[in-house]
């Protein structure tokens, strides 16, 4: 096919797209990638169904112009304004009205279900009318939003009547209270900030994926300043069954924190050590603070530590720590017992789990492995944070140093992280607007943050 013609397919649907400067162009291309389907199809035992198949024209030229003709097996296709798609209804100008009109209807039956579940004396409570809005009314508004988001202010301000009525009525407001209002009352984000952390969200994910396909197109408009601050994902480096299963000790999670001592817990640790000879132990740590983000190792005598960028998250740099400690393992010995102790619980119970999509997990993954055919042996070993296990305090000490310092030695951050970043940004938007446009803002700073529920009855 050309390189032109594009194809996305999701079951037993098909579309074949193609842009060119002129019709007959995009005609002749995708006639001849019709044909190569048909064909194909048909050695493969599959008959496509002309009924169900047609042609839409996207172009915003208002002046008369041909549309292309494009036939299946000696018949012409159906050349049609609309059509759906994967729940969307695509319009030959992307105005996205059809859309729109048919998801306020459909939510308006749902927006009468609440109503029926509301009095001012009787009924359900504003906690549960505002989480059937959530479930029920804007799950359906959010699916597709980055896609229809493209439409004109007017026609989306008919999903934000939608919520604004939905919002009214599971406050119990009046009918002349503003929307900002209603939104900041209910911690509910307006319908525009909620379209732009959804679009964050896809992008982000879309960015850390060197493969997806509206990385070239999209990503260099929207997201071009973050292109240097991600790590990119590894799209099957790691088979499962390469991935070899990794002892994990968690024996001193069996004590409860508040009941036991320091001085026990360091006798545990010390018993573990000991069932272990001519082993080589490397203590990890990471560290997160309101300026900066930095992790360190530990092991015979030896410190390393590292400063990462500040938007990183605890749970970075504590996977850092790791990827460093693996990596530490992989140029330092071959054949040989390896301890890596960490504080942080989740990391260490999850480090054998193999359907992982955080790229430093990832390569996480792709150390142990590395490790492994090495011939060195791994135990993961978890130890409570602040009870004077002397090299771990160390490397907690290292960490918040290295935290503190202004040389960043890497300028990576995880798609998670950079989802929180941008949310963030969006979220003091809508501060802004709700400091700048309400006078209530003087009773409640925060919009974000949902009132106590109202008592009906």
């Amino acid at each position: 096919m050309n390189k032109n013609v594009k194809n996305c397919i999701y079951v037993d649907d098909l579309v074949i797209t193609c842009a060119t400067k002129t019709v007959g162009e995009s005609s002749r291309y995708l006639q001849d990638a019709i044909n190569q389907v048909v064909k194909n199809a048909s050695v493969n035992g599959f008959k496509l169904s002309k009924q169900k198949t047609h042609v839409m024209h996207f172009c915003k030229s208002h002046r008369p112009h041909y549309h292309p003709l494009l036939f299946m097996d000696n018949c012409p296709l159906e050349l049609r304004t609309e059509t759906k798609f994967l729940g969307l209804i695509f319009d030959e100008k992307l105005t996205w009205k059809s859309h729109i009109n048919g998801l306020v209807l459909r939510c308006k039956k749902v927006l009468n279900l609440i109503k029926c579940l509301f009095h001012t004396t009787w009924g359900a409570s504003t906690e549960i009318l505002t989480q059937l809005y959530k479930t029920l009314v804007r799950s359906k508004i959010d699916y597709g939003s980055v896609v229809y988001s493209t439409a004109c202010k007017s026609t989306l301000q008919l999903l934000d009547r939608v919520q604004n009525a939905c919002l009214r009525q599971g406050l119990g407001a009046f009918y002349t209270s503003p929307a900002t209002s209603l939104c900041a009352e209910a911690g509910i984000e307006p319908l525009k900030y909620r379209r732009r952390k959804l679009a964050q969200s896809y992008l982000t994910s879309a960015l850390a994926n060197p493969s997806h396909i509206v990385r070239e197109t999209m990503l260099s408009r929207h997201m071009e300043e973050h292109l240097h601050m991600i790590t990119n994902e590894i799209p099957f480096e790691n088979p499962p069954w390469l991935i070899p299963e990794t002892e994990v000790i968690l024996d001193l999670n069996k004590l409860k924190r508040q009941d036991t001592s320091p001085e026990i817990y360091q006798q545990k640790f010390q018993k573990i050590l000991d069932q272990y000879n001519e082993k080589i132990v490397i203590y990890t740590d990471g560290s997160k603070t309101q300026t900066g983000a930095g992790c360190a190792i530990i092991t015979n005598g030896s410190t390393f530590q590292w400063t990462l960028r500040h938007e990183a998250s605890a749970f970075f740099t504590e996977h850092f720590a790791i990827w460093k400690a693996l990596s530490y393992v992989i140029e330092e010995y071959n054949q040989s017992r390896v301890l890596i102790v960490s504080d942080s619980l989740e990391i260490v119970s999850e480090i054998n789990d193999i359907f992982v999509h955080d790229p430093l997990k990832q390569k996480i993954q792709t150390l142990i492995r590395e490790c492994s055919e090495k011939g060195n042996k791994l135990t993961f070993v978890w130890v409570p944070s602040h009870t004077n296990i002397l090299s771990n305090t160390m490397a907690d000490e290292t960490a918040q140093q290295a935290a503190r310092r202004d040389t960043i030695d890497f300028h990576y951050i995880s798609k998670y992280d950079l989802k929180v970043l941008l949310h963030k940004r969006t979220e003091r938007e809508w501060q802004d607007e709700w400091a700048g446009t309400s006078k209530l803002c003087a009773i409640k700073q925060d919009p974000s943050t949902p009132s106590l529920p109202l008592a009906l009855g």
